[in-house]
């Protein structure tokens, strides 16, 4: 064979010495019980990267074959990749190998002798169908018989991957809609301010701001439970932000709601954190407290220090029974009815995970229900 390569060593085993290598391999007891309990995707390869062994359900996605016919054949091969025949060396050998996620989990392992773990994105050619598969590829070394093997475990993460694509091309599209209605509906209300409907264009683009609002809120959920999300800190007033806050929420005692207002004694110090990610926690705290009150009630939202960190809160005068109480930071858990649910959830998970900070309640009938934001003043 004309051995070329662009990235992983070409070398192989004889097919008789795979199978050979295949056989030793299924005599391990230890393999036998891992192949049996795990149920992602299992292969065997040898310091050649071809495959000696794989479990039942690897084999039926290869087609079914036994596994002397798969035994010699390397990962990309026998899933028909499109990139195996670009050179005569095969599957790890061709310019595109180099950003393959298995190859690179497969030589890492080889080279340090710990677990690799990599994505993989596999497109077929025509033996196989033009398809797509995406894998998170888990490589861990093995010696078998006095023999160097790699287990690969691959699982089948394509859903996954689709679910994430789609979601990002909906809030680009989305986002990008609204911003043009907003651009349109400015517009209009420049022309219409001297026939009198000047107010309900203003009221049509607050509506379009907190439709905005939404849409990017959802999206930071995403990121945030994805663990996709990138904290971006800068230096924040904590009372520019509230009476941000308070302007956004303006408005609602006139249609019957409750008010918010800045608590008497609320305090102007300067913070180092990421606003939008503070502005989303908030912002929950502050919508859950005026769904949880009636009209002519007032919300509400205050800042101090306390030893080196900064402090928000959020106070409305309802209380949680103790049952409630007990569940209020579990995901989907809510009050409000099905499909809710994410809020008290999402505040924590935002505020802890990427802030550094602490979210905690207290409830009570005399005291009512107080939501704090402990954050570290510079920032985590």
């Amino acid at each position: 064979m004309n051995e070329i390569t662009y990235f992983a060593p070409p070398e192989r085993v004889s097919p008789a010495e795979a199978r050979k290598q295949g056989a030793a391999v299924r005599k391990d007891p230890g393999l036998r019980r891992i192949a049996s309990s795990l149920p992602e995707l299992l292969a065997v390869v040898n310091r050649e990267r071809q495959i000696v062994y794989a479990n039942r359900q690897l084999q039926d996605l290869l087609g079914g074959g036994s596994l002397e016919s798969i035994c010699g054949g390397r990962p990309g091969e026998l899933l028909h990749c499109i990139h195996a025949a670009e050179t005569p060396s095969g599957c790890g050998t061709a310019r595109s190998c180099r950003y393959c996620g298995a190859a690179g989990a497969i030589l890492e392992t080889q080279r340090t002798g710990r677990p690799s773990t990599e994505e993989c994105t596999v497109t077929t050619g025509p033996e196989g169908g033009l398809r797509a598969y995406n894998f998170q590829v888990t490589a861990t070394a093995l010696q078998i018989a006095g023999a160097r093997y790699v287990l690969l475990s691959l699982r089948d993460i394509s859903a996954e991957k689709h679910r994430q694509a789609l979601q990002r091309i909906f809030f680009h599209d989305l986002l990008n809609t609204v911003s043009g209605l907003k651009v349109h509906l400015e517009l209009l209300r420049r022309q219409a301010e001297g026939e009198g409907c000047g107010e309900t264009i203003r009221r049509l683009e607050r509506i379009g701001d907190q439709l905005v609002e939404e849409i990017r809120s959802q999206k930071l959920m995403v990121s945030a439970e994805a663990r996709t999300l990138e904290v971006q800190k800068n230096l924040i007033s904590s009372r520019d932000l509230g009476e941000e806050l308070l302007e956004s929420f303006a408005g609602r005692e006139a249609s019957g709601a409750a008010a918010l207002e800045l608590a008497p004694f609320y305090e102007s110090v300067s913070l180092i954190s990421d606003e939008a990610i503070l502005r989303r926690v908030l912002t929950n705290m502050i919508k859950n407290a005026l769904e949880a009150s009636g009209p002519g009630e007032v919300v509400g939202l205050g800042c101090r220090t306390e030893e080196g960190a900064v402090v928000f809160w959020v106070h409305n005068p309802g209380h949680m029974e103790p049952a409630v109480q007990q569940q209020v930071f579990q995901r989907f858990f809510t009050t409000k009815g099905p499909g809710r649910g994410l809020g008290t959830y999402g505040m924590k998970l935002l505020a802890e995970e990427y802030l550094g900070g602490r979210v905690s309640f207290e409830s009570s009938p005399e005291g009512g229900t107080t939501f704090f934001l402990s954050l570290p003043r510079g920032g985590s």
